[in-house]
């Protein structure tokens, strides 16, 4: 049985409720009019921020649909702006200048520029212009000497990597902003017209990390997913970071600090509203000798007030830093979906949507409050590297036989079901061009019991090792098959067959990989000895395994021992030991051959070929 890959696409009608020109400016609005510009000198990291569009229905937007581009930022260093983290919208470059950029990593040095910063007493950020004539000089993390505001500034300590990990303890600090025009200070409730955030500090803190109960969290799902290798934690949870101690416990709890601003934020872009609550933030953390940068990530809440351009969240992509529409900012769905960005993975697509692989956290899958319990598709997985005791490289043209074996889900691997070396979580077919295809079952079970997307099907997507966009290419019940014509653009078709599903412990799906020789590619029998695995083939050594009822083949070696042999294998015929000559075309030496040694050559005393080619003795 052959599948075909349906074509999905969001409805128009439920684009109606924001059409392409409500999408405003997500992160800072035009401030060139109303600001007077500053030439100067600009260092600042590079960050490319990832939007959530949705509508006013909360439906999500596919990024097609609304034609926004990744937004590249500047983050500018803190020893030009005066406070650490301040990012500016950046214009006057275009994408051939990002092709060598590692986002969150990459420093650049523009000579020329004009800055525009309406706010610049609070660090509201703004935008810059780089001047066409302007250096523009990138660097790593080393360090640097440049011409900064009032002189020259050596910067001797390296950089700091602006990256969430992707194992290991994240402590998550929560910046809860309350604006000026929240009335005095939250209420907690939407009756001010949304100037407040909707939800409690203490609610949030819940929702992400079970202070309170809740079982369905943005901790407990990468816990889940991971089996613990990759853990968030509140801010502050871990005594080693001693100033913490400092804190006031009335504006600080379970990794949450409200940080109240002055400025009126309703219609403030969200940029620059980030911005003055991170500066306040540090206003409270420098002091006890903290700053937001010194955890490894940190997430910034917000009133709907705020002009958000349609976004729910949005965050860096890799990096440290999200920031979340009060209304949304307690959707685990939304929370591990942005925390996904910060770890570096763009969206899962499929058919014409960019977000539509529903089987994975970088698609949409659902954004209810405790949902959905998903992970992620086969190139994210193999990209965060959990399972790499379980992943499977498989070339079809430079390998001797077909794969053959038994894919579990993430829920069997976290129960410890699977055995190394016998199941895989993740297989991954090499093929030309920068993509390759990835290959995982979408079992039902434990972390991602909440899949309702083809669910307990064979999942083929296509995408990278490096967290770039993915598209599903297709889904595959059992007893059905995927071909691709012409794989890697060559003649042969490649076949992907789920053979058969298996309940059990652990649960699996049978999974045959091969190329058409022209006959067709089937499933192999359930073997029961190795004479049931013979494959035609006389340089294998063909071994059955009893306990899964599947064939493997290893190339047959032909060494027989004897060094006075040269060893072939044909696969009609088999090994063949010809003996050697070991004639090295010299008549002034004797020739043998000792088996344990191999070929030697005696030269012959006194032995000389004259001019004539006759042989003096």
């Amino acid at each position: 049985m052959k599948i075909s890959l349906p074509k999905l696409a969001l409805s128009s009608a439920l684009l109606c409720t924001l059409p392409r020109s409500s999408i405003g400016s997500i992160l800072f609005d035009d401030v060139t009019s109303g600001t007077t510009g500053v030439e100067t000198s600009v260092g600042c990291i590079l960050h490319e921020v990832e939007p959530l569009i949705v509508t006013d229905d909360h439906v999500v937007v596919d990024e097609n649909e609304v034609g926004h581009d990744p937004i590249r930022i500047c983050e500018r260093d803190a020893t030009e702006e005066g406070a650490p983290g301040i990012m500016y919208d950046l214009e006057g470059v275009g994408n051939d200048f990002f092709a060598d950029v590692e986002f969150g990593v990459t420093h650049v040095v523009f000579s020329k520029a004009t800055v525009y910063e309406p706010d610049e007493a609070n660090h509201s950020g703004g935008k810059i212009i780089v001047d066409p004539a302007s250096t523009r000089t990138k660097s790593g993390e080393e360090a640097t000497t440049r011409r900064l505001r009032g002189g020259m500034v050596d910067e001797s300590e390296e950089r700091r990597r602006r990256l969430s990990p992707k194992e290991g303890v994240t402590d998550l600090l929560v910046l809860y902003g309350i604006p000026g025009d929240c009335r005095g200070g939250p209420n907690y409730n939407t009756t001010s017209g949304n100037l407040c955030n909707i939800r409690t500090p203490s609610f949030y803190a819940d929702s992400l990390f079970g202070t309170n109960g809740d079982l369905k969290t943005a901790a407990s799902q990468f816990n889940a997913c991971s089996k613990g290798k990759l853990q968030y934690v509140p801010a502050c949870s871990d005594a080693s970071i001693a100033e913490c101690a400092q804190l006031d416990s009335n504006v600080f709890a379970n990794g949450v600090l409200e940080v109240k601003i002055d400025n009126n934020v309703i219609g403030m872009a969200s940029g620059s509203a980030v911005n003055l609550v991170t500066t306040a933030a540090n206003s409270i953390l420098n002091p006890i000798g903290l700053s937001v940068t010194s955890f490894k990530q940190h997430m910034v809440i917000l009133p709907d007030s705020v002009s958000w351009g349609g976004a729910a969240a949005w965050a860096y992509r890799p990096g440290t830093q999200s920031a979340f529409r009060s209304s949304y900012a307690d959707h685990m769905g939304v929370q591990v979906h942005e925390f996904g960005h910060n770890v570096g993975l763009l969206h899962s697509g499929y058919g014409t949507g960019s977000y539509n692989d529903h089987s994975c956290m970088q698609g949409n899958p659902s954004y209810g409050n405790n949902g959905p319990e998903v992970c992620w598709n086969g190139p994210n997985s193999y990209t965060l590297g959990w399972y790499k005791d379980y992943h499977k490289d498989f070339d079809p043209f430079n390998s001797n036989d077909p794969f053959h074996g038994r894919l579990v889900g993430v829920g069997d691997w976290a129960d410890d079901e699977a055995v190394v070396g016998t199941h895989y979580v993740v297989v991954k077919i090499s093929q030309s061009g920068s993509n390759d295809l990835f290959v995982m079952y979408n079992r039902v079970e434990g972390p991602t019991k909440g899949v309702i997307f083809f669910k307990n099907e064979v999942m083929v997507v296509e995408g990278g090792t490096d967290g770039r966009q993915t598209w599903l290419q297709s889904h595959i019940p059992a007893g059905g098959e995927y071909a691709i014509e012409n794989f890697s653009g060559q003649s042969r078709t490649l076949v992907i067959k789920n053979c058969r599903q298996e309940a059990g412990a652990p649960d699996y799906s049978e999974v045959y990989i091969a190329l058409d020789d022209g006959t067709g590619v089937e499933c192999p029998a359930e073997c029961t000895d190795d004479d049931s695995c013979d494959d035609n083939d006389m340089c294998t050594v063909n071994t059955c395994s009893a306990e899964l009822g599947i064939c493997t083949f290893t190339d047959l070696v032909c060494d027989d021992g004897d060094a006075c042999t040269d060893d072939v294998c044909d696969p009609i015929t088999g090994c063949s030991h010809t003996k050697s000559t070991c004639d090295d075309g010299d008549v002034c030496t004797v020739d043998s051959c000792v088996a344990e040694v191999g070929c030697s050559h005696e030269s012959i005393p006194n032995c000389a070929v004259m001019e004539t080619g006759q042989v003096e003795l």
